[in-house]
């Protein structure tokens, strides 16, 4: 549910800095935003599937 959770809201803010971009004078602050949440959301599932996987490792 939690991912689920995190992907929805991702999504809502990613789709919202666009369309403020396109009516910007300076798109360039809200592309970096659009682009930064999502590089955030992959971060964050690759940092618990590392771990899931450390954990594994040790038993």
């Amino acid at each position: 549910m939690w991912p689920t959770i995190k992907f929805l809201g991702t999504v809502f803010i990613s789709f919202f800095a666009m369309i403020g971009a396109l009516g910007a004078e300076n798109p360039l602050p809200l592309f970096a935003v659009a682009w930064g949440i999502w590089i955030i959301y992959i971060i964050s599932l690759r940092s618990k599937r590392k771990m899931r996987l450390i954990i594994a490792a040790k038993d």
